[in-house]
């Protein structure tokens, strides 16, 4: 039987030793990156389940970085990839990325 992209990006998070970006996420799963919408969705579903159907872990993300300054996004209200740097206005933001411990 076939899985879900949901229970595939679960078994990839379970399985990875490392944490994964959307971009990572969607190559592994022979999905285009540019549906990171998709993922995103599926994510914000996952953790979730993940919580309810695997006792005692948890989806974790390690918050997007400015790759120039090195601002966290600690407070983010929607899951994404900020567009720019609040304290340097620069744009190389290292993506949020994802992983089931």
């Amino acid at each position: 039987m076939e899985s879900t992209r949901r229970e595939k990006i679960i078994r990839l998070l379970l399985e990875s030793t490392s944490p994964l970006s959307v971009k990572d996420i969607a190559i592994f799963l022979g999905i285009d990156p540019r549906n990171s919408k998709l993922i995103y969705e599926d994510l914000m579903h996952i953790a979730k389940s993940v919580r309810r159907r695997h006792k005692g872990r948890n989806l974790l993300m390690l918050p997007p970085m400015c790759s120039n300054c090195g601002y966290i996004f600690k407070e983010m209200k929607r899951l994404k990839t900020p567009s720019r740097c609040p304290r340097c206005k620069s744009e190389q933001i290292l993506p949020p990325r994802f992983i089931i411990k």
